[in-house]
């Protein structure tokens, strides 16, 4: 009975290996025909049925999501006061140097409204409560190497409380009038597409 058992299993391995041969061409992968990749495969005697070669031959058709690159989920803060926003002066690649809303990336299992709470007052000071959703915005920048979607929310009242002062890893914080963004934006000292998103939130 075992013996029967043993064959079958073998069959069914067989079976496998030849329909991984012919789905990814068993000149490059398969065990039976000689060249570099089978000789890889084929080392140390492993004759492409042990469960490692299997894995190896799968893995090398049909590569893992995770190896993948992905956009990064983040979020910002559109904090407005008498015709001006706050923007922070970004410490650290992509765009370091450049003058951007305060924002960050959102952790695992943290709520967008509570990453944008948290940024802000990480970069800021700021604690806010009150905030809405304004618009999802799409930052890609092969010359950055940054692929960023980004949830930008807005304070549903103005800043009245103190001055803000840099944080975390931002290298400066200010206001600046809303009207003086996009001329900052054309001279290349902001984030891309930044204008649109201040003067978006405070026409609201």
């Amino acid at each position: 009975m075992q013996n029967r058992l043993r064959r079958r299993d073998v069959v069914a391995r067989r079976k496998r290996v030849q329909r991984v041969e012919v789905e990814g061409g068993g000149d490059r992968l398969g065990c039976r025909r000689q060249g570099k990749a089978s000789a890889h495969a084929c080392k140390d005697g492993d004759d492409g049925l042990s469960p490692q070669g299997l894995s190896r031959r799968t893995d090398a058709l049909y590569p893992s999501p995770m190896d993948t690159r992905r956009p990064l989920l983040a979020v910002s803060v559109c904090l407005l006061r008498a015709g001006e926003v706050c923007l922070v002066r970004r410490g650290r690649a992509p765009w370091a140097d450049a003058w951007s809303l305060p924002g960050g990336r959102v952790e695992f299992g943290e709520r967008l409204e509570d990453a944008a709470r948290r940024e802000m007052r990480e970069e800021t000071g700021v604690r806010l409560e009150a905030i809405q959703f304004l618009r999802l915005h799409e930052a890609i920048d092969p010359a950055h190497d940054a692929h960023a979607v980004i949830a930008v929310f807005r304070t549903l009242a103005e800043w009245t409380g103190p001055e803000v002062e840099a944080a975390d890893d931002a290298r400066d914080a200010r206001f600046f009038p809303v009207r003086d963004v996009r001329a900052m934006e054309r001279e290349g000292r902001t984030t891309p597409g930044l204008a649109a998103i201040v003067e978006e939130a405070a026409a609201r």
